[in-house]
Formats: C-alpha cells, sequence, structure tokens
C-alpha cells in the first residue's frame, strides 16, 4: 500500500477478522500524540475499532483516543513495556 512517498506492508489472510502493517518510522514522526518512535512502528488493522478499544480500556491498558490524522480511523495502546502499536479500522 502506498502513502505518499511511503511503502506501507499490510499481512493477514483471507477470512481472518485483522492485519497487521509496518509502518515506516519517518511517516510517523509527526504522530498526534507524540509517540515514542525508539522502535519501528506496527499497526494493527481491525473490523471493530471501537469495541477493541472498549476492550482494552475496560482491562486497564493505556491507549489514546480515536483520531483520524492520518486516514482511516485509528488509536495507539501501549505494551506493558511501554511500546506503543497503532490500531487501525
Amino acid at each position: 500500500m502506498e502513502a505518499g512517498l511511503f511503502q506501507i506492508v499490510e499481512v493477514g489472510f483471507e477470512g481472518q477478522d485483522f492485519s497487521f502493517q509496518l509502518v515506516p518510522v519517518e511517516m510517523m514522526r509527526a504522530n498526534p500524540d507524540n509517540l515514542d518512535l525508539a522502535t519501528p512502528s506496527v499497526a494493527f488493522r481491525v473490523e471493530n475499532l471501537d469495541a477493541l478499544r472498549a476492550t482494552l480500556v475496560a482491562n486497564g491498558v493505556q491507549v489514546t483516543e480515536v483520531g483520524n490524522a492520518r486516514g482511516p480511523r485509528s488509536f495507539a495502546f501501549s505494551d506493558p513495556e511501554g511500546k506503543w502499536f497503532a490500531v487501525l479500522n
């Protein structure tokens, strides 16, 4: 998938309700949540963004608000080590 000057790699399987994307760090430099970009950015694509976010919040996971700063609706969440991941609709 192309995004301006960038190439985004999406991996998933037919009949599966999610996939993930490898997003170039340079594309994410101006992220609206000022997330730490020390590691490559991984984005998961899901069918029900709001339901997944609600589940993560209910389980105490740190998440950002849903936005659409770079195209599709998305939010980010942090793992226990403080690494951030994106989720796209």
